[in-house]
């Protein structure tokens, strides 16, 4: 039985309903969108509609607040909840009676609503739309018509997914049954029955250094990146429980660090095994932890207990996780600079220093293969830039760099620094060995007289980097790839120590205000969520567009 509204809200318009359990307070919330229509003889409209929120064990309704659109709930107000999430589809009036379908989406745990535009460019009331999943990530199912001048009545099946890349709220067209025969249609129906899901991220973090005396609150963080920004990845430097909780409920993906002094403790299995239930364990069921770094730039350390131990823990870790069923939930890796090379240019001739690579990296290189791991690396073109070659770390317009070897005309530094990396990989027989971007940044403050340090060219770099490794272009010896890319950092850590540039690598300040502009932040501060949905609207759509074409 719903319950009753609130007398003000219970005359006249239309109620849609949304039901679900708020994970982090265990209560079982009812969302309803109340519309209201005024019906005269000079008008016929109908009003932006109210949010209320009635909680089960408080037995009282909130109101939440209105939209900021006059809507009309679609598909007899029908909803789909999925990970503390309720999502709509609905129609919201434009000047000129013109309406534009949209998808309205409500976070019972963050109390946040979001209004996302279809893919559809306008409105078709003879189209039939329905929400759905496909490959875990919010999908729109619509048969429409086709618009085919030998064929006025033929029926058209889309699906579009919801992205997150650089672009919030930007779909992806998945489907187009007017380029399909019914022959693979039937068969990707057949495969979307059996075929488990996947979860579809954005390929862009940040890394979440800590070392500063004036940062907000993780919890805080942790809803602004949520409501805020299209980040939906973190890279922490230590496994601080604080830090860890403060993500749960957001579905965004965590990177945990192993300080460099427990390396040669994590070599103990019976340590691995206590340190995964003291700091993974609790928190796998709420908190979206992706990866478990061992060290940072270990190899950069010159200490041999840490380096001749590196291997060895980071196999008895995942021994760990294995033993808790999470080895195929939770990755292992570890980050190095670029200081592992002893050779980087040209691109193609890049290497590992020796002693290093046959010793450590070959056997690492062997092991992240097994367990389906990437090779992590941190590239700085900051680190290598001048007057000369300030253009070229920048991704402005330059005359590039040659490698004779290959006669490939470098455009950026980034690309061969990479393509570094790529080759010594390819020398030990692991080309095939994905890389992820484990740190890089731009600061926007140095010291008088430092090349390139300003915002400006922080803004430059990171802006161009998003673009870069979201392009799909890939790099001349990694052609077609995207990089998962962490920038460095999320805050300018005043306590760090060392030259003042280092200090200043924080794409936000103290306030969460933007040190500057590139492209992260979601327009109007609307909430970010991980839609999800089911797959019966889909079977539904296809069978009947399978009926009528």
């Amino acid at each position: 039985m719903k319950p009753d509204l609130p007398a003000n809200f219970a005359c006249g318009g239309f109620e849609a309903y949304g039901f679900g359990l708020d994970p982090p307070t265990k209560d079982y919330k009812v969302v309803v969108i109340k519309g209201y229509r005024t019906r005269t003889d000079e008008d016929d409209s109908y009003h932006p509609p109210s949010v209320l929120v009635y909680s089960l064990r408080t037995d009282s309704w909130k109101y939440w607040g209105d939209l900021q659109h006059e809507y009309i709930v679609k598909n007899d107000g029908s909803y789909i909840f999925v990970t503390g999430c309720l999502y709509w589809l609905g129609l919201r009036t434009l000047p000129g009676d013109d309406k534009r379908e949209m998808m309205i989406s409500f976070s019972i745990a963050l109390d946040s609503l979001q209004e996302i535009p279809v893919p559809m460019p306008s409105y078709d009331e003879r189209a039939c739309t329905s929400l759905g999943i496909h490959h875990d990530s919010v999908a729109l199912y619509a048969v429409h018509p086709c618009h085919d001048n030998e064929n006025e009545n033929k029926k058209c099946f889309d699906i579009w997914t919801l992205t997150e890349g650089i672009f919030a709220g930007s779909w992806n067209p998945n489907f187009n049954s007017n380029k399909q025969t019914r022959k693979p249609l039937l068969s990707f129906v057949f495969l979307l029955l059996i075929t488990p899901a996947s979860r579809v991220e954005s390929n862009i973090g940040v890394n979440y250094g800590t070392n500063a005396d004036n940062l907000p609150p993780p919890d805080q963080v942790a809803k602004f990146l949520l409501d805020s920004t299209i980040i939906n990845r973190v890279r922490l430097f230590d496994s601080d429980p604080d830090m860890i909780r403060a993500f749960a409920y957001t579905g965004i993906s965590v990177t945990v660090t192993v300080p460099d002094v427990q390396i040669p403790r994590l070599t103990n299995l019976t340590f691995a095994q206590e340190w995964v239930k003291a700091y993974i364990s609790p928190h796998v069921r709420s908190t979206n932890i992706i990866r478990i770094l061992v060290g940072n730039e270990v190899l950069s350390t010159a200490s041999k207990p840490l380096i001749v131990s590196l291997v060895s823990a980071m196999e008895t870790l995942h021994a760990a996780l294995v033993e808790e069923s999470l080895d195929r939930k939770i990755q292992i890796s570890t980050p190095h600079s670029l200081g592992i090379l002893s050779n980087s240019d040209p691109p193609s001739l890049g290497r590992f220093r020796q002693g290093y690579d046959v010793y450590v990296l070959k056997p690492l290189l062997n092991f992240l293969r097994a367990i389906d791991s990437p090779f992590m690396v941190n590239p700085y073109p900051f680190f290598g830039t001048s007057n000369d070659t300030l253009n070229y770390a920048l991704f402005r317009p330059n005359p590039g760099v040659l490698d004779n070897n290959t006669n490939v005309n470098y455009t950026n530094m980034l690309d061969a620094q990479l393509d570094a990396v790529f080759s010594a990989m390819k020398i030990l027989g692991y080309d095939d060995v994905d890389i992820v971007i484990a740190e890089t940044g731009w600061p926007s403050s140095g010291d008088p007289g430092q090349v390139g340090v300003d915002p400006q060219s922080a803004a430059t770099y990171n802006a161009n980097l998003v673009r870069h490794v979201t392009s799909g272009v890939g790099t001349p010896l990694m052609p077609n790839r995207i990089f998962e890319t962490y920038i460095f950092e999320l805050f300018d850590e005043d306590l760090k120590p060392g030259p003042t540039y280092e200090q200043h690598f924080g794409l936000f300040g103290p306030d969460l205000a933007p040190v500057y502009e590139i492209g992260i932040m979601r327009p109007n501060n609307a909430s970010k969520f991980a839609p999800r949905s089911t797959t019966c609207s889909l079977i539904t759509m296809l069978v009947c567009w399978l009926l009528v074409v």
